[in-house]
């Protein structure tokens, strides 16, 4: 799944004050601000950010979601078809 998709599961919106990406920042060690553009589109993680995000979700936004053309592309998981 996307970022905005993860915050908007947990309770957040994926917009500037969103208290899932302050905590996914205080996991990654990136700003809220940062975590913001990536999840709106308007910026693309590196690979160490798309690593940490992938990490601090708990592989619910993979670093190949984020970051296809670095990581290939996304494993097609259990129960979400080919």
């Amino acid at each position: 799944m996307d970022l905005q998709t993860y915050c908007e599961k947990n309770g957040g919106t994926a917009r500037r004050g969103c208290p899932v990406l302050s905590k996914l920042a205080a996991d990654t060690g990136f700003s809220a601000d940062t975590l913001y553009m990536v999840a709106r589109g308007h910026k693309r993680p590196g690979s160490v950010m798309a690593r940490l995000i992938a990490v601090a979700t708990g592989d619910e936004v993979s670093r190949e979601g984020l970051r296809p053309d670095v990581f290939g592309a996304e494993p097609v998981r259990a129960g979400e078809g080919a």
